[in-house]
């Protein structure tokens, strides 16, 4: 938990530092406050739009699936589940889930998708991942048929 924070700061610190921004004009543009718990559970409001507030999102989870729907140039699209789980007791998890689509090529990488992806640093079911996000919206989770948020991922990188 320790990487992904810290990780979380380097990263608002060099978007801050890139566009000599201060932290309130920063979290203009980014929601730092935002998690795949609360944004599932605010889903069960109906009047929740989670694109109104029109910022990028800044989140972290595990990587627990990675669906490629097409990887050529072209067409290129990967959506990737990320998870979270909170305990509520001894012996249950709750668990929090939405999926990050991956369009540009650019990703094919950090993807596993290309002869040259590194498996060291490549993303791999199980490793947590730190996401800037744009809300699409939401789809039909075709694992349980709930209601899951959608994103558009901006930027992700592995946190190990």
């Amino acid at each position: 938990m320790k990487q992904v924070f810290w990780s979380t700061v380097m990263v608002l610190l060099a978007v801050c530092a890139a566009q000599a921004a201060s932290f309130s004009e920063l979290q203009s543009l980014l929601d730092t406050d935002s998690s795949i718990e609360q944004l599932a559970k605010a889903l069960e409001d109906p009047d929740f739009d989670p694109t109104a507030d029109g910022r990028l999102l800044l989140l972290n989870g595990t990587a627990a699936s990675i669906t490629v729907i097409d990887d050529s140039a072209e067409y290129f699209e990967v959506l990737v589940e990320i998870a979270v789980g909170r305990w509520t007791d001894e012996e249950d998890v709750q668990l929090y889930r939405g999926y990050a689509a991956f369009f540009d090529p650019a990703y094919a990488g950090l993807l596993g998708l290309t002869s040259e992806s590194d498996r060291n640093t490549a993303l791999q079911i199980g490793d947590q991942l730190l996401l800037i996000a744009a809300p699409l919206g939401t789809i039909i989770d075709p694992v349980d048929e709930s209601e899951v948020m959608l994103f558009e991922a901006v930027y992700a990188r592995p946190v190990r």
